[in-house]
């Protein structure tokens, strides 16, 4: 979803993403989007460095599991 909203610039998507990897995230579903992302390797902190200009969105919104993938600037 997140590789669909950000290569598109879908605001919709990018939001849904924010919605379903929010702070409110299961942190069982959570832990399955984080292994996913390392163990595909895909370039999460540049889609959302995307997502933080596009949307105005920050990755303090992200579940903790997933900040942990994004290194503070």
């Amino acid at each position: 979803m997140l590789e669909l909203g950000t290569s598109h610039n879908r605001w919709l998507v990018e939001r849904q993403f924010i919605r379903m990897a929010g702070a409110d995230c299961d942190p069982q579903l959570a832990a399955r989007i984080k292994m996913e992302i390392v163990a595909e390797n895909l370039s999460f902190v540049r889609q959302i460095r995307h997502l933080e200009r596009s949307i105005g969105t920050s990755a303090d919104q992200l579940h903790a599991l997933l900040q942990e993938l994004v290194p503070e600037e």
